[in-house]
């Protein structure tokens, strides 16, 4: 019965994909138990590392964006 599964696979790629935001935020213990029936201390840290991880990749992609456009400025200066 395939109709059984067209909305488990939506809820699999979620939890799928914040595993990995999780991840790469720190955590690394998450697990379906903390969605299904969440703990207030599990929930107020794995809150507070996506904020923190969201806060540091802001910061990071100015920087970033600033050293890609002079990476390119200087190279249409070599190829003029």
């Amino acid at each position: 019965f395939p109709e059984l599964h067209e909305e488990s696979l939506a809820n699999l790629a979620f939890v799928r994909n914040l595993v990995k935001l999780l991840e790469a935020s720190g955590v690394s213990d998450f697990s379906l138990k903390d969605i299904y029936k969440p703990d207030y201390t599990r929930l107020r840290r794995n809150l507070s590392a996506i904020i923190n991880f969201a806060k540091f990749r802001e910061e990071k992609l100015a920087t970033y964006v600033e050293l890609q456009e002079e990476a390119e400025a200087t190279l249409e200066k070599k190829a003029a």
